[in-house]
């Protein structure tokens, strides 16, 4: 039985499968920019080198079909509330203890 826990492309004629990484080449699809300007805010400006490269173009192995593939890629980002001092917390060291709350000036 196949275990089918991985993404695959397939050719759009034959349906012939490709894994990602036969097809796109990872220092392609994520660039290699250097050179990078950036203002007081942090923003990006300006910078030399390649950018994120989505689109591959491919001849199917199998039936010879030439096809194109796009990538879409999503960002998510976060960050660790525990180590983030700016912000007030707490740490309830003994369980059934008494909390005393500071004044609020």
């Amino acid at each position: 039985m196949k275990n089918k826990n991985f993404a695959v492309i397939k050719c759009p004629k034959c349906g012939y499968e490709y894994l990602p990484a036969e097809i796109i080449f990872p220092n392609s699809l994520i660039g290699k920019p250097r050179d990078i300007i950036r203002d007081e805010n942090g923003s990006i400006e300006f910078f030399n080198g390649d950018t994120l490269n989505t689109h591959e173009e491919f001849d199917c192995e199998n039936c010879g079909v030439a096809f194109e593939v796009e990538t879409t890629m999503t960002f998510t980002t976060s960050y660790d509330t525990k180590t983030d001092f700016d912000e007030e917390y707490e740490t309830t060291i003994y369980k059934n203890r008494i909390k005393l709350e500071e004044p609020k000036w």
